[in-house]
């Protein structure tokens, strides 16, 4: 952490610091953003991501728990959920956490996500590098939930996301600057 600053990072400055590599220097803006009192649903997934990549699965679980308790209805929680028992094992809690996904957003089914997340627990040679631990259901029409939701920070990520896979997409830079604009952002 920087040393000496107490400098606020938001969840999504947060998350673009883990994806620039440092994902321990995240973790610890995360935590301490956490410990300081803010109650933000999207840090604590953004926290319990970045331990599970970081393989503290400990930690992942108890912020999951905190997560869950504040939004018992936030789908990546519960797809988080099924990873990290799938991880230790415990299968059944695992399918508990996919088919809660599931009864939340049915449409996980049509987007073949589940089945990709369901499959077997990979080897532990293969584990780190599992393409279904990099799955997310991160689209235009979540991103349309969580703003109606007020989750403004995570559809701004999804949104910044669209926005560098289709940068000549109008609608994606118009969602954005709403999204801005009802956070206070006027850059």
């Amino acid at each position: 952490m920087i040393q000496g600053d107490n400098k606020y990072l938001s969840p999504f400055e947060i998350d673009q610091l883990g994806k620039s590599g440092d994902l321990r220097e995240a973790l610890n803006f995360a935590l301490h953003e956490i410990r300081e009192g803010s109650r933000e649903v999207q840090l604590y997934y953004l926290a319990a991501t970045l331990a599970y990549d970081l393989g503290d699965i400990q930690k992942s679980e108890q912020l999951l728990k905190l997560l869950l308790s504040a939004d018992p209805e936030h789908i990546n929680g519960w797809l988080l959920f099924g990873k990290i028992h799938r991880r230790k094992g415990d299968l059944a809690r695992s399918a508990y956490g996919f088919n809660r996904a599931e009864e939340i957003f049915p449409a996980l089914v049509e987007f073949n996500i589940l089945n990709n997340l369901k499959a077997p627990q990979p080897s532990k040679d293969t584990e780190n590098s599992s393409a279904a631990d990099g799955m997310s259901f991160e689209t235009r029409t979540f991103a349309d939930i969580c703003i109606k939701q007020g989750y403004y920070n995570k559809a701004l990520k999804i949104y910044s996301e669209l926005k560098e896979k289709q940068p000549d997409d109008p609608e994606v830079g118009q969602k954005i600057d709403e999204i801005k604009r009802k956070m206070g952002k006027n850059d």
